[in-house]
């Protein structure tokens, strides 16, 4: 007999010390970061101009969009520790964030079904620079599957991650990815472009990333393509990764023009195929982009040592 089960899985982590905080060695941004940034710019939605209307608590406010929980351990922090301040706090990231929300709309047509909760702590994980999105979904079938529209994301950021405007933006495109449970190589290259484009990560080494492989398995595959973020053998919080997700993601785009990431999601959400199992498959991947561009991309995947089977 079929039954509804609930399951939970976190996104995968994200340690701004690591990824978006680290230490780049060089000048400025290329220019094609430049180039990139300049075409990319986008006005705020008028929500954001409407402020955030508080809860009784004093530590939790929203407008149409988001919803800010800050732990109550804030009052003795200062910056924090009143409820104007939270408030001031909240709208801060409420309007950078509703930028990034129309990045994201603007150049991969996902829009969030509900209001994204934003839960704000002094640390995360014992740190005030770690931030995570954590989600969660129903299932359903022998199979498993999940539920359309049962996704609920939370975003998790200390202090200082909240702070901090790539930590933003990064976690938000995943709250806004959830839906579709897309492999690591895919979310995370998604993240990290929004990341350098909507919000000028300091990490400027990434525009020099190519799409080569960072290492080969023992049958000659990009070992990027199964990298499960935290729960990989790769390493979760390298540059390496995420660098190479990013030129990944960048190539698509490059190469299949700027529709096909709008025209991509548009297509599974009419077929319904990142419903299944525990997500699209690299072959589903394959044969939906294939599709949305209109030309074979089998001969990209190939370059980059992806094993695609079936296609």
């Amino acid at each position: 007999m079929n039954a509804v089960t609930p399951r939970l899985t976190c996104a995968f982590l994200v340690s701004m010390a690591a990824v978006a905080l680290g230490c780049v060695q060089g000048g400025g941004l290329s220019h094609s970061v430049v180039e990139r940034r300049r075409g990319s710019r986008v006005e705020t939605y008028e929500v954001a101009g409407l402020g955030l209307g508080a809860v009784a608590d004093g530590y939790t406010f929203r407008n149409a969009r988001f919803r800010f929980e800050f732990d109550v351990a804030f009052a003795g922090v200062p910056g924090y520790e009143t409820e104007d301040a939270r408030r001031r706090r909240g709208v801060e990231a409420s309007e950078f964030l509703n930028g990034g929300y129309a990045f994201v709309r603007d150049i991969f047509g996902i829009e969030a079904s509900k209001m994204l909760r934003v839960v704000i702590a002094p640390t995360v994980r014992g740190a005030d620079d770690d931030a995570y999105t954590s989600t969660s979904w129903r299932e359903i079938g022998d199979e498993g599957g999940m539920i359309e529209g049962s996704e609920e994301s939370v975003m998790h950021f200390g202090r200082e991650a909240f702070e901090n405007r790539t930590a933003l933006a990064h976690e938000m495109t995943h709250a806004l990815l959830a839906a579709y449970r897309l492999p690591a190589w895919f979310s995370e290259g998604i993240a990290t472009l929004v990341e350098v484009d909507y919000a000028e990560s300091d990490r400027t080494d990434y525009a020099d990333v190519t799409i080569e492989p960072i290492g080969l398995d023992e049958n000659g595959r990009n070992v990027i393509q199964n990298w499960r973020g935290h729960g990989s053998d790769l390493p979760d919080r390298s540059s390496d990764t995420y660098g190479s997700a990013y030129a990944i993601v960048r190539e698509i785009g490059r190469r299949y023009g700027p529709e096909v990431y709008p025209r991509f999601f548009q297509d599974l959400r009419a077929t319904k195929a990142h419903l299944a199992g525990d997500g699209p498959s690299i072959t589903v991947i394959v044969r939906t982009l294939s599709r949305v561009a209109d030309t074979d991309v089998t001969p990209f995947f190939a370059e980059i040592a992806f094993d695609i089977p079936d296609v």
